[in-house]
């Protein structure tokens, strides 16, 4: 299976960023529940997705503690099928994807549009926490939670996919300011 995708080494002000809540942390075992994407162009944000999607099994108290989603608010919401990829595919082709340890969405991503045999292109995509790593000095660590707190990336919740991805696009833009 081929989970691979192209790591964009030039950062741009016109991207969308994506980020997963999931039940685990095993792409081939673990599902989708939260779904966050924002869309950026010349640096300002101009559509927002965000959508929640029921298990197959229920998730964990330690995911509740950790998401703030529970079992019941997810009751009524949809699966995460071969429609709801194709969706959330024709959203981000073609277009530079932004992630904070992007290997991580990326393999939950790419193994869940192929085993809904949904043709794709390579994606291309940029990791912050990579660049994090290059550009930023003065935090203890680089993940998200530390950066967003120490340069006041966003005021949402950790944790939360869509709260996430507007971190995340505000950390890019600031990469972007110290290159």
């Amino acid at each position: 299976m081929d989970l691979s995708y192209t790591k964009v080494r030039k950062l741009t002000d016109s991207f969308i960023v994506l980020d997963f809540e999931t039940t685990g942390l095993k792409y081939n075992e673990n599902e989708i529940i939260q779904c966050g994407i924002i869309e950026y162009e010349d640096g300002k944000i101009i559509s927002e997705y965000n959508e929640y999607f029921k298990p197959s099994k229920p998730i964990s108290k330690r995911i509740e503690k950790i998401t703030g989603i529970t079992n019941e608010f997810l009751e009524d919401k949809p699966t995460l099928g071969k429609n709801e990829l194709e969706e959330l595919y024709n959203i981000i082709r073609r277009r530079t994807i932004v992630a904070h340890n992007a290997p991580f969405d990326m393999k939950f991503l790419l193994y869940q549009l192929q085993i809904n045999n949904i043709e794709h292109e390579k994606l291309r995509v940029i990791d912050t926490l990579t660049f994090s790593r290059k550009l930023i000095r003065e935090t203890p660590n680089h993940k998200l939670q530390t950066l967003k707190e120490h340069f006041n990336l966003d005021d949402g919740e950790s944790h939360n996919a869509i709260n996430d991805c507007r971190a995340t696009g505000n950390l890019l833009l600031l990469l972007m300011s110290r290159q």
